[in-house]
């Protein structure tokens, strides 16, 4: 889980909470303090940390009752833009504040007293995404990775406010193997839609419209999408001029959150459909078109399938327990690991990474799942020692175990347990110490 602390350094406070002689005699407001991670395996546009010069719009409900202040990323920390807007704690506030916020900052962005936010009014979700029709240019297109948190708990006075960034698009990653003479000049997709309600149901506006495609080099193409069921065409124009448009050869339906690779090859003869590939989104699993990322995936097949999970010690559930493990891009996914199928489904998966040398697979802590709780609240993967108390670690390495033969035929989870939780709700699911599974044979 990559961590960035967004902090309110000491100095602005006075500036930002007490503007004038008059106020200094009123009570003390403290600036509240925010630590923010960016979901599951996600990073940002650069795929590193946020950048010098982004901005955030963070918004708290009552009593601070503060909405869409920018903050601007800067030295390494987030501050507010104006100084005398820095979000404070209300005086002599006694119970919790809820907290919102979003990338990139929009000045059109609201929030309602009531929860609501965003920009529409008369929609019962309010929070809408949208992608600029134009990802040409490097603005249109990092104004179109946007992200935004899931809805954080209630925090009290002087706590720190964890903001949970999360996808709110699609991004679609176009390559085109020109076998012409003709180089491309530009790429757009038509019949999509560029507006949607995050929350609740799937809906768009109704409208579809036209995106043009940066250019990425290396021959590819990119864009961002909000979630949706289209029939999108891909329009290929090269520097004379003519048009190559492709169809989509199938349906085509994107989440937030996903990847979308799209091979387009570019000859005489061409026929004109493509076939998306959908993958999840992940900082370990940018989709380039050649060997190598092919053979690393092929590494993964073997992983795939049913495994027979037992514990020496305690469990939440009945022993044994199946766990099936998938292939998501780079990654290995690991489907009811908590052993609660009330609570199974690729939604609430959690993920490990293959090690280089293929003999362990590191499973991050502090993984939180797609699926919100009651439209809210993620799950969270925590490591517990033998004693079943918790503990701080960055990753669980779990052994690969072969047989005489080399074939895989299980997984050793080593000293330490798992415990799956909404935070300040409850467990989900535990097992300790020393979790081993072994691949069923069917």
């Amino acid at each position: 889980m990559k961590k960035i602390y967004i902090l309110i350094v000491a100095a602005l406070a006075v500036l930002a909470c007490s503007r004038s002689a008059e106020q200094e005699t009123a009570p003390v407001r403290i600036p509240v303090r925010f630590s923010a991670t960016v979901g599951q395996f996600t990073t940002k546009l650069s795929d590193s940390f946020f950048e010098e010069g982004d901005c955030i719009g963070i918004s708290a409900l009552s009593p601070i009752n503060a909405s869409n202040v920018k903050y601007v990323y800067s030295g390494g920390v987030f501050v507010p833009e104006n100084p005398y807007e820095a979000i404070c704690w209300a005086p002599g506030q006694r119970t919790g504040s809820i907290f919102y916020a979003y990338y990139p900052y929009r000045e059109d962005f609201s929030m309602t007293v009531d929860g609501g936010f965003g920009e529409d009014p008369d929609s019962p979700w309010k929070f809408l995404v949208f992608v600029e029709s134009d990802q040409s240019t490097p603005e249109g297109y990092a104004a179109s990775n946007q992200l935004r948190t899931s809805i954080t708990r209630e925090c009290k006075p002087g706590e720190e406010v964890p903001l949970s960034f999360i996808r709110s698009v699609a991004k679609v990653n176009i390559h085109i193997d020109n076998r012409l003479k003709d180089p491309v000049r530009e790429v757009y997709m038509t019949d999509v839609y560029g507006r949607y309600y995050v929350l609740g149901e799937n809906r768009t506006d109704g409208n579809t419209g036209t995106i043009k495609a940066r250019d990425l080099g290396n021959d590819n193409w990119g864009l961002f999408l909000t979630p949706q069921s289209s029939s999108p065409t891909i329009v290929v124009v090269t520097e004379s001029g003519m048009s190559y448009p492709f169809t989509a050869a199938s349906g085509f339906q994107v989440y937030r959150r996903q990847s979308v690779h799209i091979p387009i090859l570019l000859s005489e003869d061409t026929q004109a459909g493509f076939i998306p590939q959908v993958e999840e989104w992940s900082d370990d699993s940018e989709y380039v078109f050649n060997n190598e990322s092919w053979q690393a995936r092929k590494r993964l097949e073997e992983f795939i399938g049913d495994y027979e999970f037992t514990t020496d010690g305690q469990h939440s559930g009945e022993l044994p327990w199946v766990v099936n493990v998938f292939a998501s891009g780079l990654r290995l996914g690991f489907n009811n690991l908590f052993n609660n199928q009330n609570w199974s489904g690729t939604d609430t998966s959690f993920y490990g990474i293959l090690s280089e040398d293929g003999q362990s697979i590191i499973i991050p802590i502090g993984q939180l799942t797609e699926y919100m709780y009651q439209d809210q609240y993620p799950i969270r993967l925590d490591s517990i020692d033998a004693e079943g108390e918790d503990i701080v670690a960055d990753a669980i390495v779990v052994t690969i175990v072969r047989d005489a033969t080399g074939v895989l035929s299980g997984l050793d989870f080593g000293e330490y347990g798992i415990y799956a939780h909404i935070p300040d709700k409850g467990y989900i699911g535990y097992s300790f110490p020393h979790i081993t599974a072994t691949k069923l044979r069917y």
